[in-house]
């Protein structure tokens, strides 16, 4: 059986993941519609590396962005219809929102940049939980939880 969230794997009886149940309870029942994921990261492999590295700033960080762009076009090419139908819309988003990785970093998140480029709506850049703890990003009922 699949998450009712996002489509990942469940034990039995339940019907969402431990990572989407407990951003269920913690949000006081608000959850995303559908979540879609893109890709799967294996540590040490080269997608973890390519999304470490585009928002790095370090040597590669230009190429690997073109890589982690391309997979979302890809993406979006492929699935977008189905994503949008999930989430009970007639058509694409009209707004796109951005997390941020929550790192500190200064200035718009590169994510910023690759959405843009492919989708063609206005973008709200969210921000991370103000006080928390590095790798830690608010939650609706502004508890902070690190992924």
């Amino acid at each position: 059986m699949d998450c009712r969230t996002c489509r990942g794997p469940v034990q039995a009886g339940f019907a969402r993941c431990y990572q989407c149940d407990l951003a269920h309870a913690r949000c006081g029942g608000l959850l995303a519609d559908v979540v879609a994921p893109v890709a799967y990261a294996v540590k040490g492999g080269p997608l973890a590396g390519d999304l470490w590295r585009y928002k790095s700033g370090a040597a590669g960080a230009t190429e690997a962005g073109a890589r982690v762009a391309a997979m979302l076009a890809g993406y979006l090419r492929e699935h977008g219809d189905q994503v949008w139908r999930a989430a009970g819309m007639a058509a694409g988003p009209e707004l796109a929102a951005v997390v941020p990785s929550g790192q500190g970093r200064t200035g718009p998140h590169p994510l910023l940049g690759i959405v843009a480029s492919y989708v063609d709506v206005p973008i709200i850049p969210l921000s991370a939980a103000p006080g928390a703890a590095a790798r830690a990003r608010g939650l609706a009922d502004g508890v902070a939880a690190g992924w």
